[in-house]
């Protein structure tokens, strides 16, 4: 089985190589930015639940209180 590489002469491998680890630098980056965001969001949903968890006991004391209020 052929790679299709063997008629390549070292300057276009070396070549081949660099755009490649190019490529894959660019992929890096790219990954690293989309984890940065996936962590910022995470932060802001972690920060949404407990807001939402405040709210919710909020509610729940205003519903009691509206529940033995007879007015």
């Amino acid at each position: 089985m052929s790679s299709g590489y063997e008629n390549l002469s070292q300057a276009e491998l070396i070549k081949l190589l660099q755009n490649t680890t190019a490529q894959l630098d660019r992929a890096n980056k790219d990954i690293s930015i989309v984890q940065s965001k996936l962590n910022s969001a995470e932060k802001k949903l972690t920060t949404t639940e407990k807001k939402l968890t405040t709210t919710e006991k909020q509610l729940t004391t205003t519903e009691k209180q509206l529940t033995t209020c007879h007015c």
